[in-house]
């Protein structure tokens, strides 16, 4: 039990890696582009041709939830970087 608190101390103060480093630099951006297409799915959902469509309406929204599921992963992948480096 001992160790796994060390292991655990040693961890939470790891510098990032270099790749880490990178990753976190270019994040805003990343994140900036995922909800540009969270919200250009979600401008799609209103348009009255897609509304009249059922087939592609489910394939548009579920596309939506899986923009929107990438958009909360990268936020806490940055949260999880932004920790790793204070």
């Amino acid at each position: 039990e001992e160790k796994v608190k060390v292991a655990v101390a040693v961890q939470a103060k790891s510098k990032l890696s270099y790749k880490e480093q990178q990753e976190l630099q270019k994040m805003p951006a990343t994140i900036a582009t995922a909800e540009a297409e969270v919200a250009r799915l979600e401008m799609m959902t209103s348009d009255p041709a897609l509304l009249s469509n059922p087939i592609k309406l489910a394939d548009v929204c579920k596309k939506v939830g899986d923009a929107q599921r990438k958009v909360e992963r990268l936020y806490a992948r940055f949260e999880e970087l932004e920790t790793k480096k204070a």
